[in-house]
């Protein structure tokens, strides 16, 4: 039934995924649940719409980054920031294995869990850090970056923009279920966009704030 709602819900979201795709995300769902009581990778309450809530919801992010990917002559290194349970980074580097996705995030035991994963599941293409953003940049640059409910976009602004390639795309992920949309913020030396998508399963609209780096042409 999981592989299944996954199917659709991908289909429904317009991201193609191969089947070996769609069963690396079944089993990633059953290492979360299987883990979330020790780490609590994610509230209690959301353990049983695991697959809507988290995997589909960071699924929603993938046909946009696609579009990012195929409008840039590069475009294939990604830091999430805040990974935590692997949401959305473990999902996007499912989905798109050409992507050299690096997972960061400040607490030891979850990178561990995220390295459990990333050797379960096969994944080359993640690298891991533990790091706090907020502390101190990482030293180099990216073509994507991508956060998960960490903090309001202004803020990671200031965390990450020295992290983005000229160009480059910072994409901001609202809490899918956020009632009022916010006022797009004006940030220095970007350009700020913003997209609602609608998530099988769930009643709000996800919200992505795209912040591109550099200022118009």
């Amino acid at each position: 039934m999981t592989a299944d709602l996954l199917r659709e819900g991908a289909r429904t979201l317009q991201v193609a995924l191969s089947e070996d795709a769609l069963g690396r995300l079944h089993a990633f769902a059953a290492l979360v649940r299987a883990t979330n009581a020790a780490i609590n990778l994610v509230s209690r309450q959301d353990i049983e719409r695991l697959e809507t809530r988290h995997v589909l919801d960071s699924l929603a992010a993938v046909a946009v980054l696609d579009e990012l990917v195929a409008s840039s002559p590069t475009g294939r290194h990604l830091l999430d920031v805040g990974s935590g349970g692997g949401f959305p980074g473990i999902v996007i580097a499912v989905a798109r294995p050409d992507l050299a996705v690096v997972l960061v995030d400040r607490s030891a035991r979850k990178v561990r869990f995220l390295e459990r994963v990333r050797d379960q599941l096969g994944l080359a293409n993640i690298e891991t850090r533990c790091h706090d953003v907020q502390k101190a940049p990482l030293p180099e640059r990216f073509d994507l970056i991508t956060s998960r409910a960490v903090a309001p976009v202004s803020v990671m602004w200031e965390w990450l923009a020295g992290n983005l390639v000229d160009q480059g795309v910072f994409v901001h992920m609202s809490f899918a279920s956020t009632v009022q949309i916010p006022q797009l913020p004006a940030l220095p030396g970007a350009r700020v966009d913003s997209r609602e998508l609608r998530v099988p399963g769930l009643d709000q609209p996800h919200r992505l704030t795209l912040v591109r780096h550099g200022e118009a042409a």
